[in-house]
């Protein structure tokens, strides 16, 4: 680039001529997620090839912006770009940290061998769940046929921003008792019956 000047000397014209070079900006691209679900850390890289140097607004002095589980809300990543030719450009970028859905499991966490098992995921901004053991696709769980023991079914729910949430409780399962009935082959109309029980085990 030429710089053009006039000199005015004793009623002359001279002319000033200046050859100034000018450095094409750096050019890159700061790429990573832009949504994060509750609980995720943030991680974003800046890839400019001609950079000497970086600075992130979190203190960061590499080409990495990180935060450790961060809060939920918005978020901005701005970095300043120092190149070979030692000219300075920024960079930014805008971050959003979903909050997290709230809920719990309800239900009777002990239940006979003979019960139906009924839990609930009571997780009211869920859009999907899966139960397991069961393989059941529902906010809730309806089971029989209970083997006697301690069972921990979990759920995991999909919100509609795609996070995934996972939840367990521990179900105590009894076995229901089997007893015979002994009594007299035979009895008066006046008489008195004793009835006993007796373990069928």
């Amino acid at each position: 680039t030429s710089v053009n000047g006039t000199i005015d000397s004793n009623g002359g014209n001279d002319t000033l001529l200046k050859h100034v070079q000018i450095f094409s900006a750096a050019t890159g691209t700061i790429t990573g997620d832009t949504l994060y679900c509750p609980g995720v850390d943030v991680y974003l890289t800046a890839n400019y090839a001609t950079a000497m140097a970086y600075e992130w607004n979190n203190g960061s002095f590499t080409n990495v912006f990180e935060i450790i589980q961060p809060d939920p809300g918005l978020y901005s990543a701005i970095v300043t770009i120092t190149d070979t030719n030692g000219c300075v450009s920024r960079d930014s970028i805008q971050l959003i940290v979903f909050n997290a859905i709230n809920g719990t499991i309800e239900g009777d966490t002990t239940v006979c061998d003979n019960d139906t098992l009924s839990l609930f995921a009571n997780y009211p901004l869920g859009s999907s769940w899966v139960w397991q053991p069961g393989s059941v696709s529902d906010d809730t769980l309806m089971l029989t046929g209970l083997t006697a023991g301690q069972t921990i079914y979990s759920v995991t729910v999909l919100d509609s921003n795609n996070c995934i949430y996972q939840d367990s409780a521990l179900v105590n399962i009894l076995s229901m008792a089997s007893y015979n009935i002994l009594s007299p082959s035979s009895a008066c109309e006046n008489d008195t019956v004793l009835l006993q029980l007796q373990s069928a085990a």
